[in-house]
C-alpha cells in the first residue's frame, strides 16, 4: 500500500509472493479465518472494499497452496483507514477578528493529522499565495494508535490597515482536501508605541563593560534602538531587534566608568517613544558565567564582601570563596535572561524588596549584571510512545490457567516527563503477575534527560512457593531510550513451541515525533534556508527506505539525495517527524537540520546608517552575498551585476543609475530574494577645513587679490554610500565684468573627476586668483565684487555618459573693496564660507 489512509470504500492492493499460490483469501474486520472464502489466485493486484463506516479497518490477506490445508495458510495483516471527511480547521489565534498591530500569528488546529498546509492573503497590497503554515505539533491517540490532532502555526503574517482575507488550504493523509477562509481587519495603531523598560532599571549601578537592554513594546513590527555617549563624547548607535511576541533585546551596549546617559527610541508607523535613563558603572566586580539554555545552575562571583546575590528571584549561595551558585528555572527553547543582584546586607539583611517569581529583590544600593541565553538550535524527540502485547492461548482450551499476556510499553513527551513498564499475567484470576513501571520527572529539551525512579513488584500467589514480595523506589540511571519508531502491526503465529500454547497474537503500536528549534539572535525572525536530512529504515526487510518516500512534517518529500529544503523564520518551532506512507513498521532517528543564514553585507558603512545589511543603496554600491549552499543558483533582476551565478556567495554591484534590482539565491525549489533600491546623489554638504594662508605674500606693495580655502565635503545623502561613483566638476564657460570694466572670461573645465571615501567625504580646493587689485577700481574708490563660479556635479553612469545631479551649484569668490581682502564661498546644500585673505604682494 502506498497509504494507510484512503478517501475511497474500494482499495486496490497489490500483494509480494514468494512461491506459488493458489488460492487467495480475503478479512475485513475479521481474523477468524475459518470464515475465509478461497478463490483461486490469479494476479498479485487486488481490490478490497472496505464498505461505507469510516475509521480503521483490519484487513487480512492469506495464500496457500493447491494441496494446502486452510489451517496452513500464510495471512499478512494490513490497517487502512477510510476517511471521506475533509479535515476540519479551526483557528484559535488571533481570538478577535480586528487587530491594531499590522503582524499576527495566525494559530488554529485540526482534529486529525494533515499532510499539507499553506495560505493565501489578500490585502490592499495585493494577494500572496502559496504561502506556507507550519505543523508545530501532534497529539497522540493511545486508543487508535494514531497522530491525530494537529497545532498549525502561520507565522509573522504581514497586514496592512483595512481587510485582510486570509485563506488556508489544507489536505488530510487521506487526500481529503479543505479551505477555510478569515477576515482580519486592522486598524493600524494610532499611538506611538507603549514601551516598557524590563532590565536594566533606571539608575542602575552596573557592574561589567557592556550590557544587553530586554524591553516589552505592544507593537511587535516597531523598530528599537539606543544611543549612548562614550567617555571621548562619541554617540554609539546600537539598534536591536523586536521578538514576535514584543519583547525587544539590544545587546552589548557599551559602557563607561561613572554615569552613562541612555536614550532608548522605539518607532512605529504612529510615531516614536523616547525612554532616556542613565546607568552608572559600578567598581565592584560583580561577574556570572556563562549561561546555556537548559541549565538550572548558573555560577559567578563577587570580589566584595557583605552582599547577598540574587539570581532570576532566587538567593544564590556564597561559597565562601568569593564565587557564589544559584539555582534558577531553566530557560529552554526562546533563550532569555540571566538576572543577577548583589544587596548590601545593610539593606534588610540584603533581602531588599519587592522580590517575585523570577524577579531580583529591589535595592537603590544593589550591584548588577546579566548574562543573556542564547536561544538553542536542534532537532529533538518531543513525544515517543509504544506498546506491545502478546497473547499466548493455550493448547487444550481447558487449560485456561496457562493463558498469558505479556505488555510493555513507554509513554514520554517532552516538558511532561513520562513511565515505561513491562507485566506479565496468567488467567483471569491474575496469576503469577510480574510488573516493573520506570517513571521519569517533567523536563524540557534541551536539558538532559533526567534520572528516573523505578517500582518492582513481584507477586507470588502460589501457595507453594515464597510469600509475596515488593521492592519500590530503586532509582533509574538516565532517562528513557528514546528511539525513531512507527509500527502498527499484527501478527498471528503458531505457538507450538512453547510448551502450553498453540497460537500467539502479538500487537504492537510505536510512534515517535520530532520537532526541530532553529533557535537564532533573541528577538530575531529572520527566515532563513534549512536543509532537513533524514533516513529510515523498513522493519520488515532492514533495507533503507528510498529517499522520496520519507516526508518530513508536513513540509513534502525528500528528494534522490536525501534533502528537504524549507525556508523558517529564527526562533520558531516546527514538526519534523519523519514519516513513510504506506509503510507499517519502520524507524528512523532524528532528523539532521543545517541552517544557512543568506547574508548580505555592503562593503562600506555609510556614515548615516551604520547598519551594512541594509536595503537601500547608493548608485554603485557592492555588496557581498554569503551564507549559503555550495549548491546555490544565484540570480538578478534589475539592472547591477553579480559576480557569480553559483556557489555560496556572490558580490551584487548596484547600477550606477538609480532603479530597483533583486538577487535572488535559490537552492532546490526553495528561494530568497533580497530587494534593493538603488538611489543617486541628492547634494552635499560643506564645511571649511582651512585657509591656505601663503596662497600670496603677503606685505607691500599689496597690489593682489585672490583666496584660496579648502573645504570637507560629504555627498548626500549619507545613509548610503558613492564611494564607487566617478564625479566631476562640469564647469561652463562664463564670462564677467569687474568694476572697473574688465571683461574676463573662464574656460570650460571639465578634468576635476573625484571620489568620495565610504562615509561620502571628500576635500575639494577651492582657489581665486591672484588677480590685479585695480580690477576692483572705479569711479574713485576700490568696489566689492563677486566672481560668479557655477560648477554643476554629474556622475558617470553605466553607460560612460555623465549625469548631471547638481546642476545650480556655485563656488562664487567674495572681493571686499574696503579691505581690498577675498573670501572663498562653498554653495552646496548648505553654504560654508573660508575666512578673509590678502591683500597680497
Amino acid at each position: 500500500m502506498a497509504n494507510n489512509y484512503v478517501n475511497v470504500s474500494t482499495v486496490p492492493l497489490q500483494l509480494s509472493v514468494a512461491g506459488y499460490p493458489y488460492y487467495v483469501a480475503t478479512l475485513i474486520d475479521d481474523n477468524n479465518f475459518a470464515d475465509a472464502v478461497w478463490t483461486n489466485y490469479t494476479t498479485a493486484n487486488l481490490t478490497i472494499n472496505l464498505g461505507t463506516v469510516q475509521g480503521w479497518h483490519d484487513v487480512w490477506i492469506g495464500v496457500r497452496g493447491h494441496a494446502d490445508d486452510p489451517s496452513a495458510a500464510v495471512w499478512q495483516w494490513q490497517r487502512l483507514k477510510l476517511d471521506l471527511t475533509p479535515p476540519t480547521l479551526i483557528i484559535t489565534g488571533p481570538t478577535n477578528g480586528t487587530v491594531g498591530v499590522p503582524l499576527i500569528q495566525l494559530t488554529g488546529c485540526s482534529p486529525e493529522a494533515l499532510n499539507s498546509l499553506s495560505y493565501d492573503l489578500s490585502n490592499a497590497s495585493g494577494t500572496l499565495t502559496g504561502q506556507p503554515a507550519m505543523i508545530t505539533g501532534q497529539y497522540y491517540s493511545i486508543n487508535t494508535a494514531e497522530f491525530t490532532t494537529n497545532y498549525f502555526r502561520a507565522c509573522d503574517v504581514a497586514l496592512t490597515n483595512g481587510l485582510n482575507t486570509i485563506t488556508l488550504y489544507a489536505t488530510d493523509l487521506a487526500g481529503n482536501m479543505t479551505t477555510l477562509t478569515t477576515n482580519i481587519f486592522c486598524t493600524g495603531n494610532p499611538n506611538p508605541p507603549a514601551v516598557a523598560l524590563l532590565w536594566p532599571q533606571d539608575g542602575m549601578l552596573i557592574s561589567g563593560s557592556s550590557i544587553t537592554i530586554q524591553g516589552q513594546v505592544d507593537d511587535p513590527t516597531a523598530t528599537v534602538a539606543v544611543t549612548c555617549v562614550d567617555a571621548n563624547g562619541n554617540t554609539n548607535l546600537i539598534n536591536g531587534l523586536t521578538g514576535r511576541d514584543g519583547i525587544f533585546w539590544i545587546q552589548n551596549l557599551p559602557l563607561n566608568p561613572f554615569t552613562n546617559c541612555v536614550a532608548l527610541t522605539v518607532s512605529n508607523a504612529a510615531g516614536v517613544t523616547t525612554t532616556n535613563f542613565s546607568l552608572i558603572q559600578s567598581s565592584i566586580g560583580l561577574t556570572v558565567n556563562p549561561a546555556a539554555a537548559g541549565d538550572t545552575t548558573v555560577y559567578g562571583s563577587l570580589d566584595t564582601p557583605g552582599y547577598t546575590v540574587w539570581v532570576n528571584g532566587n538567593q544564590a549561595t556564597d561559597n565562601g570563596d568569593g564565587t557564589w551558585t544559584a539555582a534558577i528555572t531553566p530557560l529552554c527553547i526562546g533563550g532569555g535572561l540571566v538576572a543577577v543582584a548583589a544587596i548590601p546586607n545593610t539593606d534588610n539583611g540584603g533581602q531588599g524588596n519587592g522580590a517575585g517569581a523570577g524577579v531580583n529583590p529591589r535595592s537603590a544600593q544593589s550591584l548588577n549584571t546579566q548574562a543573556t541565553v542564547p536561544p538553542p538550535s536542534g532537532v529533538f524527540f518531543y513525544l515517543v510512545k509504544n506498546h506491545s502485547q502478546t497473547d499466548f492461548q493455550p493448547r487444550n482450551p481447558m487449560d485456561a490457567d496457562n493463558a498469558q499476556t505479556w505488555h510493555s510499553f513507554l509513554d514520554w513527551q517532552d516538558d511532561e516527563g513520562g513511565t515505561a513498564g513491562n507485566f506479565f499475567y496468567r488467567n483471569a484470576h491474575v496469576w503469577f503477575p510480574i510488573e516493573q513501571d520506570s517513571v521519569w520527572p517533567k523536563s524540557s529539551w534541551p536539558q538532559p534527560l533526567p534520572d528516573g525512579v523505578q517500582t518492582n513488584y513481584l507477586w507470588n500467589n502460589d501457595p507453594d512457593d515464597a510469600l509475596p514480595s515488593c521492592t519500590i523506589g530503586v532509582g533509574v540511571t538516565g532517562g528513557p531510550a528514546l528511539a525513531g519508531e512507527h509500527c502498527d502491526t499484527t501478527r498471528i503465529y503458531d505457538a507450538g513451541g512453547e510448551f502450553y500454547f498453540s497460537t500467539a497474537n502479538a500487537r504492537r503500536t510505536a510512534d515517535s515525533g520530532a520537532k526541530l528549534a532553529t533557535g537564532g539572535p533573541l528577538g530575531s525572525t529572520q527566515m532563513n534556508l534549512w536543509v532537513i536530512s533524514a533516513t529510515a529504515t523498513d522493519a520488515a526487510t532492514g533495507q533503507p527506505v528510498p529517499f522520496p518516500q520519507i516526508s518530513i512534517g508536513g513540509f513534502g518529500n525528500l528528494d534522490t539525495n536525501g534533502n528537504l529544503y524549507v525556508l523558517l523564520r529564527d526562533n520558531d518551532t516546527n514538526d519534523v517527524t519523519p514519516k513513510v506512507a504506506g509503510n507499517s513498521h519502520y524507524t528512523f532517528t532524528p532528523p539532521t537540520a543545517t541552517p544557512y543564514r543568506l547574508t548580505h553585507l555592503t562593503r562600506c558603512t555609510a556614515a548615516g546608517n551604520t547598519n551594512n545589511a541594509r536595503a537601500t543603496i547608493g548608485i554603485g554600491e557592492v555588496v557581498d552575498f554569503s551564507g549559503m549552499p555550495s549548491n546555490t543558483i544565484w540570480s538578478l533582476s534589475g539592472a547591477g551585476s553579480i559576480s557569480s551565478r553559483n556557489g555560496s556567495g556572490t558580490t551584487f554591484t548596484a547600477p550606477l543609475s538609480p532603479t530597483n534590482s533583486t538577487v535572488t539565491a535559490q537552492v532546490g525549489p526553495t528561494s530568497q530574494a533580497v530587494p534593493f533600491g538603488v538611489i543617486p546623489p541628492t547634494g552635499l554638504t560643506p564645511t571649511l577645513w582651512y585657509d591656505v594662508t601663503n596662497f600670496g605674500i603677503n606685505g607691500p606693495p599689496n597690489n593682489r587679490i585672490g583666496a584660496e580655502s579648502w573645504f570637507n565635503i560629504q555627498v548626500l545623502p549619507t545613509t548610503v554610500s558613492f564611494h564607487y561613483v566617478t564625479f566631476r566638476e562640469n564647469k561652463p564657460g562664463d564670462t564677467y565684468t569687474w568694476p572697473n570694466g574688465t571683461n574676463m572670461y573662464t574656460l570650460p573645465d571639465t578634468n576635476n573627476v573625484w571620489w568620495v571615501d565610504c562615509d561620502n567625504t571628500a576635500q575639494d580646493d577651492c582657489v581665486d586668483g591672484l588677480y590685479p587689485i585695480s580690477l576692483l577700481y572705479a569711479n574713485g574708490h576700490y568696489n566689492s565684487f563677486i566672481e560668479p563660479c557655477r560648477v554643476p556635479l554629474e556622475y558617470k553612469n553605466d553607460s560612460g555618459d555623465w549625469v548631471s545631479w547638481f546642476p545650480g551649484r556655485t563656488n562664487p569668490c567674495y572681493y571686499t573693496g574696503k579691505t581690498q581682502t577675498s573670501k572663498q564661498c562653498y554653495n552646496g546644500s548648505s553654504t560654508a564660507y573660508g575666512g578673509q585673505e590678502g591683500p597680497w604682494q
